[in-house]
């Protein structure tokens, strides 16, 4: 069991989030930093706990598909098969308006393909402090 576990995520290096503030929305909030694994410890699943303790610290490119909007969130969407995700949709929270918070991109049902672009990400688990 991964002690005082909070989430885990795939953490963009700078230079690919870097390659997100293109779809930066002003007077947002920016973000961009990872990929959501799974955030809170109460329903960890076995598998994905059990892969993150395999997988930590490495590397794993991260193939971007689509921009989503909402009135409180911008993503864009992930396409891989070799990182286990707790979301319906792998994806990265680019931005957040004023009155938004990041979990708001779960809720984003507009989707449009963009032209496909890798970026690089690192396995990393994040505990309480």
């Amino acid at each position: 069991m991964i002690e005082n576990f909070l989430y885990a995520g795939a953490e963009l290096d700078s230079a690919s989030s870097n390659l997100l503030k293109k779809y930066h929305i002003d007077g947002w909030r920016f973000y961009g930093h990872h990929m959501t694994i799974h955030f809170g410890a109460i329903t960890l699943p076995q598998y994905i706990e059990d892969w993150l303790l395999k997988n930590e610290g490495k590397q794993f490119p991260l193939t971007i598909i689509a921009i989503g909007k909402s009135e409180k969130a911008c993503a864009v969407q992930v396409e891989i098969d070799d990182i286990p995700c707790s979301n319906n949709l792998r994806h990265i929270t680019v931005s957040v308006a004023p009155n938004g918070k990041p979990v708001d991109s779960n809720n984003i049902i507009d989707w449009h393909n963009i032209q496909p672009f890798t970026v690089l990400t690192t396995i990393k688990i994040y505990k309480k402090q």
